[in-house]
């Protein structure tokens, strides 16, 4: 065998290549452990770091939740984040948002007064879905429009410059309530409106068949989707001040 690849060059220079890669790959057995060992170090010193960062925030949640209501009273009090002031709490966001809130409820309005006085009035798909979106809009923008009124007047948050806050806890829950499922039923029936577009214009389906087939699901996911977080968020207190 010796004696052929001596004769044959070119397979003699292939062997020499090959035992001189494989050499190379394989490196110095001790260098090959200690890299083995720095990698395995370096990996169970991360899975250890991501293990403390994850204690330590269950470790926070827990010790805020055995926290009593004085306690949590006197931590925000403490806490310079709590009376940060920015542009929701001055004047001027107080007064877009009731000014932006008012325009879109009476836009809102006279677009259900126009489909009411229309021809046609509700017999269509169209016109449903406008007129749901149209209510929706209202319940949203009325909430956003009342700005700081409905807000508790016992809460510890003073940094806003309007002072005409008259609420309590039940009317902010409202007011969150209103608003959060308002906007999620609107941006629903917003998208829902896209669908019916998109059934009778690309795929050019029937009226009857669009109200028999796809009007049904528009309506039932836009309210499975907006209002169990809304109640959710009732149940949770989610929607007050805190504390």
């Amino acid at each position: 065998m010796l004696l052929v690849l001596l004769k044959n060059k070119n397979c003699l220079l292939l062997l020499i290549v090959y035992l001189s890669y494989t050499t190379i790959m394989a490196g110095d057995p001790e260098e090959v452990a200690l890299e083995s060992s720095q990698q395995q170090a370096e990996q169970e010193g991360t899975a250890a770091a991501g293990d403390q960062h994850w204690y330590g925030i269950a470790g926070k949640q827990r010790r805020a939740a055995m926290l009593t209501d004085e306690e949590k009273y006197e931590n925000a009090l403490n806490d310079e984040m709590t009376f940060i002031e920015t542009v929701y709490t001055s004047k001027l966001g107080s007064n877009i948002a009731r000014t932006s809130g008012s325009l879109s409820a009476i836009s809102s309005l006279l677009l259900i007064v126009l489909i009411y006085r229309s021809r046609v009035r509700l017999s269509t798909v169209y016109h449903r879905i406008m007129f749901c979106m149209s209510v929706s809009d209202i319940l949203a923008s009325v909430a956003m429009a009342l700005t700081t009124l409905p807000m508790p007047k016992d809460m510890i948050y003073t940094q806003f410059e309007l002072t005409e806050i008259h609420g309590n806890n039940a009317t902010c829950s409202a007011q969150g309530f209103a608003f959060f499922v308002g906007a999620n039923l609107t941006f629903g029936f917003n998208a829902s409106l896209c669908v019916y577009y998109l059934a009778s214009i690309r795929f050019k389906m029937s009226e009857t068949r669009i109200r028999q087939k796809v009007e049904p699901f528009l309506y039932l996911g836009t309210v499975m989707v907006a209002l169990p977080i809304g109640v959710l968020f009732i149940f949770t207190e989610s929607y007050n001040p805190t504390p």
